[in-house]
């Protein structure tokens, strides 16, 4: 699951644009990405390990834009089977592929929006465990650009029919972000956000907090960031909640 916001067009990776023709209406670029965790939504989906990850980006000057992006992950493994209806023996997902496209445009020179669709795809797990779902999402950024830090505020809404897990139901995923950026080149990013989920797994109405704080920087051609993640789920709960810092190294072409 992207770690992401797709305000940003999905995060924790850089983005840039490579336009292949003087003055073309079309731009493409790509990231690569290695990290010492990949977290979504507070929660690790590499079993607290590293992971790799990269993808593809097309955007048109219209506002219209299509992508795919990848990770490593490693779900339940060494833990004596799955949070679902699934026998110890059957086949669990080793990577995630993202699906999404959307459209992007501005309401005043500080005032950006962003709506579109991602589908979450697991590769080679059991059917059973029903891993698959789309999301929509719609958000908002404003920008202040003629004040120290150069301040820029996110405001996020995603939504899902028929969230990740057997069983499952609706969910919805708040988010908000404050980035400003510092002296030196440094960035400095904190985000908090808010998960709802119906009949998690099958089971119980599930809701939850994280949060982020990190600050990044620009070297040799190469994006470092490094990043503390928590959750409000107890530690007895589930593990792969906890608190944590994560460092991740990006590249853009």
């Amino acid at each position: 699951m992207k770690n992401s916001s797709l305000i940003c067009v999905l995060t924790g990776l850089l983005t840039s644009q490579t336009v292949f023709a003087q003055d073309s209406a079309h731009s493409f670029s790509a990231n690569v990405a290695m990290t010492s965790d990949y977290v979504y939504r507070g929660i690790s989906q590499s079993d607290e390990g590293p992971a790799i990850q990269g993808g593809f980006d097309y955007s048109h000057t219209t506002g219209w834009y299509l992508g795919a992006w990848g990770s490593s992950i490693e779900f339940f493994e060494n833990r004596g089977g799955t949070t679902f209806a699934c026998s110890p023996n059957c086949k669990e997902a080793s990577v995630e592929v993202d699906l999404y496209g959307g459209y992007g445009g501005k309401f005043s020179d500080s005032l950006s929006y962003d709506a579109g669709l991602i589908y979450y795809a697991y590769p080679g797990a059991e059917n059973s465990l029903d891993y698959d779902f789309i999301e929509g999402y719609a958000g908002l950024s404003y920008s202040l650009k003629d004040v120290m830090f150069e301040p820029s505020l996110g405001l996020k809404v995603s939504y899902s029919p028929d969230f990740f897990g057997t069983g499952t139901d609706d969910a919805v995923y708040v988010e908000s972000s404050v980035d400003l950026s510092l002296p030196a080149g440094f960035a400095f990013g904190v985000h908090l956000g808010f998960q709802t989920i119906d009949n998690a797994g099958g089971a119980a109405d599930t809701e939850l907090w994280d949060w982020k704080v990190g600050v990044s920087k620009d070297l040799a051609g190469f994006n470092v960031d490094l990043s503390y993640y928590d959750t409000d789920v107890p530690s007895n709960t589930n593990d792969l909640a906890d608190a944590r810092i994560v460092l991740s190294v990006s590249r853009s072409f």
